[in-house]
């Protein structure tokens, strides 16, 4: 192995932690999604072809969970007792809340920095990249494997209050906690 091929190899093995901790981010998120479209799908009261047609032209994530919400507001009406619905916008709201967390895990550009002899990979807040200034200065590992559980957590949610739609007949309500 010459000098540059093992230089990107050392390269590699320095960011291979932190792509697998984003990767499993992203796929969780996209999870996350995966299940509030089958949910728009079961509220939306198009053929199931139409509604995830409808869901899928939504480019944007954000455009998504606010067809769905405008769609809870029209199929529950004003019916405000709807645990059903106080779930779903629940959820909505916390998907919510972690967005920019999220969008600053997948989307913070990092960079190799040479410190006391050793090879480290920091996030690159050269040119004052908000992604990267939000993962500044922590144990960015730490907290991206703290937004994996915050997210995994929500997923589990989802899935879960699916499942409820489902099978309406004995509809259950969010625990107030899960143990995962």
């Amino acid at each position: 192995m010459d000098r540059e091929e093992r230089l990107v190899s050392h390269e590699r093995e320095k960011y291979l932690p932190i792509a697998e901790a984003i990767g499993l981010i992203a796929i969780k998120w996209n999870g996350i999604h995966n299940g509030l479209g089958q949910i728009f799908s079961l509220v939306s009261q198009l053929s199931e072809d139409d509604a995830f047609e409808k869901w899928n032209n939504k480019r944007f994530d954000g455009k998504k969970r606010k067809l769905l919400d405008k769609t809870i507001q029209e199929f529950y009406g004003k019916n405000e007792e709807s645990r059903e619905k106080y779930d779903i916008i629940n959820l909505l709201d916390r998907i919510r809340k972690l967005t920019s967390n999220r969008d600053s895990s997948v989307h913070c550009p990092f960079t190799l920095f040479i410190e006391d002899n050793t090879l480290k990979v920091l996030p690159d807040d050269t040119a004052e990249n908000p992604h990267a200034l939000n993962l500044r200065d922590i144990d960015f590992l730490s907290e991206l494997q703290n937004r994996y559980d915050e997210l995994h957590e929500l997923e589990v949610l989802t899935y879960y209050l699916l499942g409820c739609i489902r099978d309406r007949n004995g509809y259950t309500p969010f625990p107030s906690e899960l143990d995962l």
